[in-house]
Order: structure tokens, then sequence, then C-alpha cells
């Protein structure tokens, strides 16, 4: 596969992400509880489903650290997230599991 490289231009490239309802968008995602930033969200998710099963080590509460720490990297990365949040969603991990 290659990948073609448009010519440079001064001009501001343009995009479009489409356009969805928000109704829509509130029907599809009424059961998804929506944390403050969309990244904390695909982060919590993709750990519910499994995607950060491999790096699990052999400490006790293996899982809880690795959520915390994905939580507080992505927070002193700038993403917006409290400390309660990050609190609030650990300890609802641990409910499920």
């Amino acid at each position: 596969m290659t990948l073609k490289v448009p010519p440079y231009t001064s001009e501001p490239t343009r995009f479009s992400a489409g356009k969805v309802s928000p109704v829509s968008m509130d029907s599809s995602t009424k059961d998804v509880p929506l944390i403050t930033s969309p990244v904390i969200t695909l982060i919590t998710v993709a750990f519910d489903l499994g995607f950060f099963d491999s790096y699990f080590i052999d400490i006790p509460d293996a899982k809880k650290e690795l959520l915390d720490a994905l939580l507080w990297g992505l927070k002193l990365e700038g993403c917006a997230i409290s400390e309660k949040e990050i609190r609030l969603i650990i300890k609802f991990e641990k409910l499920l599991n």
C-alpha cells in the first residue's frame, strides 16, 4: 500500500466529520455513561473490553493498578479528568469485576 501525500499548498486543509444529529447520538448512547473527556471514556471502554489484558503483571490488584496508571497518565498529559473522577471510575470497575 502506498501513501499518497498531496502537494504542499498554503491553503488550510479542510476536514469534515459529517453531520450527526444530537437526537441520534442521544438514542445510540443513552446507556453509556460519559465522562468529562472522550479520551477517558475511550480508554475506560477499551479497558472493559480487555484491550489492556496483556499488560497485567503478577501483582496484587494488577487490574486496578493498571487502570489507575492509565487514567493518571492521561490526566498528567492534559486530559480533563479530576482525582475524584479517577477514584469513581476505579470504584465502579471494582464493583463490576
